[in-house]
């Protein structure tokens, strides 16, 4: 065999490992995690659809106050992805602004950072250097502060979370509340309703009583007439000059037992009884 010709055996042991390591490892596209910031850096970049959802957060609220977080999250989504490239432009144009200043306050962050450990250097030993790493864990103990009124918090964070927590937590007891009113309204709505039904009835009642008072007012008034007619020839008292008039009628019929003798009594008597009382009003 020519030594210049290559073996094929030799060529299958050295590329048929790398083509079955190419066929056999699946491509994964690995999710690059989010490097955490530190606590005492500087405060993070948020971005022009975080700020959209920051600004119209209270308004989506008070137009679906029933609504979850989680809903209100997903229309917040819609009305970002609807806007026009124009109307985004303000919310990115600050976003690039904050982008600035993260990038400037991070590079003021490392510098006084690596100021520090210029000067602890010295001081620390090899083992020491090697656990920075657990130090720079929370603590349990570590209090978190809510931020109530600020919505200015980035999302899919803890603190967004608990912030979430917080406010369905006042939905639920802003319900309750109202439904607690709307009992009493509903009781109060029914009061006030049968006090408007006994109004009516006491209206109708009294507007009842005024018109038979009106009839039996014209009724004494034509009984009067009749009397005065049939006993105007009478005197008003035993000895008095006075006839019945319309005026003094009532007092003639209230005095006729004892100011008048007997005959004059007998006679009125008469002419009462012969009267049509049969009067038409």
């Amino acid at each position: 065999m020519n030594s210049e010709e290559k073996d094929p055996l030799a060529i299958s042991e050295e590329e048929a490992p790398r083509e079955t390591a190419a066929a056999a490892a699946p491509i994964v596209k690995r999710r690059r995690k989010r490097k955490k910031l530190p606590k005492d850096g500087p405060k993070p970049i948020i971005t022009g659809y975080v700020r959209y959802m920051n600004e119209n957060r209270e308004i989506i609220r008070g137009q679906f106050p029933d609504v979850p977080i989680g809903e209100i999250t997903r229309k917040l989504a819609q009305g970002w992805a609807g806007l026009t490239d124009e109307q985004k432009k303000p919310y990115l144009d600050a976003a690039d602004l904050d982008k600035d200043r993260f990038s400037r306050e991070m590079q003021e962050y490392r510098e006084n950072q690596a100021k520090k450990m210029a000067i602890e250097e010295p001081k620390v030993t090899q083992v020491v250097e090697e656990r920075p790493k657990s130090v720079e864990k929370p603590t349990p103990t570590e209090n978190f502060e809510h931020k109530n009124g600020d919505f200015d918090i980035p999302i899919f964070t803890d603190e967004f979370l608990d912030h979430n927590k917080i406010v369905e937590a006042e939905l639920r007891a802003l319900r309750k509340s109202f439904t607690d009113y709307e009992q009493q309204n509903s009781v109060l709505e029914k009061h006030v309703e049968n006090m408007r039904n006994g109004i009516n009835k006491l209206t109708n009642e009294t507007t009842d009583m005024t018109t038979n008072n009106k009839v039996l007012l014209a009724y004494l008034e034509k009984l009067r007439s009749k009397l005065v007619n049939a006993m105007g020839s009478l005197p008003m008292a035993s000895g008095s000059e006075h006839n019945i008039t319309m005026d003094n009628i009532d007092d003639f019929l209230q005095d006729l037992p004892t100011a008048h003798g007997a005959a004059t009594l007998n006679k009125a008597k008469d002419l009462i009884r012969k009267l049509d009382l049969n009067i038409q009003v």
